[in-house]
């Protein structure tokens, strides 16, 4: 079981404010159900959330679309990116960051385009090493040049 915190200063945000209070729970949804990951991209269903929330779907798409707006939340076929996620939660070590790479290596490449097409770290994007993500296949590869040190020092 992972442990999710949610910040106090959320209640200050004025983008979160400025929801109603089905959206803010569903903003919150998002940020918190098991689906959630490291690497802050998962697979969540419409049918899931009003199952969970007990939100129509129509109200969550409205939602959804204001998120999106806002550049909080995306979302594509079926899939959740939370933008921010990663400034406010910081996993270190070399275990989590293979755990990374294993999440990417099981993502599509159109889902994967998506998601450097929104990060601030895109997969394919060189950072603390010569080593690419995009390019890591195998783990044995991933392990062998150390290419698991890129997300190191990600802010």
């Amino acid at each position: 079981m992972i442990t999710r915190i949610i910040y106090t200063e959320l209640w200050q945000d004025d983008f979160f404010i400025s929801l109603n209070s089905k959206e803010k729970l569903i903003f919150i949804y998002y940020l918190t159900n098991e689906s959630v990951n490291i690497i802050h991209l998962y697979r969540c269903s419409l049918a899931r959330i009003s199952g969970d929330t007990g939100i129509d779907t129509p109200i969550i798409i409205e939602a959804q679309k204001k998120f999106e707006k806002a550049e909080k939340i995306y979302f594509n076929s079926g899939f959740v990116f939370l933008k921010n996620a990663h400034k406010f939660e910081k996993y270190n070590g070399e275990k989590n960051e293979v755990s990374k790479l294993k999440l990417f290596s099981r993502l599509s490449k159109s889902i994967l385009d998506w998601y450097n097409s929104l990060s601030d770290t895109p997969m394919d994007t060189p950072m603390d090493t010569p080593t690419m993500i995009g390019s890591i296949n195998h783990k044995s590869e991933t392990l062998k040049h150390k290419s698991i040190e890129v997300w190191k020092d990600v802010p």
